[in-house]
């Protein structure tokens, strides 16, 4: 081949290289995901672009993938937020775009929690609350254990002004439940216990919305709890008599809310200050818990 020939292949190389280097680097899609309630950025969210191609925010609520000029189907997903879904019209070169998700209220939290829960495997679940006025202070406790196949562990107790103790073993076949902590348990079968008050993990959560839906519920932060990373939401509640305030952890993997803790500060019928702490606190989410018959 001539000297000239040469040159046109190189330049027919250049060109073709120069053309498949600029499809390849100016066709993409750059995205920022935040919340629509607080303007706060998104990290880990999950962002399918066409059903095919799946990439995750990073801490700066950025993502970025390779587009050909085509239609984009863009699906965005996190827990504690509502899922996204917008169809954005075909560009050549860079496409820039702005994600806003919007924070599924408290009452939608609640009830998504009590469809996940009642799929769950097994867990280890806290109740705890504890008013205090004039120094005095009472308290409240339940602690349930739940494995699939095993049974249920139940425990409630009260102290304070009142007390009370109530622990109930639910097995396979039978029942052992003693209403004090030096008494014995007495055994029973199970088609005799229908009447045993116990409270399920989704009528626990219940206690957290008896109030009205909450003046505030905006996303704070993320953080871990355990062994999961988690959402965190801060959750407000205001009226005439109190003022409560609070976070939420919702798990990122699991769906489940994992923590919530408040305070409630007011005043009773005597006008004096109450302030009350309430937490609870679900553990060991689809892990081995024993439940065993009591010795």
């Amino acid at each position: 081949m001539s000297k000239k020939g040469w040159i046109i292949l190189l330049i027919v190389v250049l060109i073709i290289v120069g053309g498949a280097f600029y499809f390849l680097t100016a066709n993409h899609i750059e995205g920022l995901v935040y919340d629509s309630k607080t303007g706060k950025v998104l990290s880990g969210a999950i962002v399918t672009i066409n059903k095919l191609t799946k990439l995750e925010t990073d801490e700066e609520g950025k993502f970025r993938a390779f587009a050909p000029p085509m239609k984009k189907v863009i699906t965005v997903e996190k827990p504690g937020y509502k899922t996204f879904e917008e169809a954005f019209p075909s560009k050549f070169g860079l496409q820039v775009i702005e994600i806003s998700l919007e924070p599924f209220t408290f009452s939608e939290l609640v009830e998504d929690f009590k469809e996940r829960v009642s799929t769950l495997k097994s867990y280890n679940a806290k109740y705890f609350i504890e008013s205090e006025v004039d120094g005095k202070k009472d308290t409240f406790s339940i602690q349930l254990s739940y494995s699939l196949g095993k049974g249920i562990h139940f425990v409630s107790e009260e102290e304070g002004e009142n007390t009370s103790f109530t622990e109930v073993y639910i097995l396979k076949d039978y029942v052992y439940l003693r209403d004090g902590k030096d008494k014995e348990f007495k055994k029973v079968e199970k088609e005799e216990s229908e009447n045993i008050p116990i409270l399920k993990l989704s009528d626990v959560v219940d206690f957290f919305t008896m109030k009205a839906e909450p003046s505030s519920f905006s996303f704070l932060k993320e953080t871990t709890f355990g062994d999961e990373k988690c959402v965190v939401f801060k959750i407000q509640w205001e009226d005439a008599f109190s003022e409560s305030s609070g976070f939420v952890y919702l798990g990122e993997e699991s769906g489940i809310i994992r923590k919530i803790s408040v305070v409630d500060k007011g005043f009773n019928e005597e006008g004096k200050t109450v302030t009350t702490k309430v937490s609870f606190v679900v553990e060991d989410i689809n892990k081995p818990v024993e439940i065993s018959p009591p010795s």
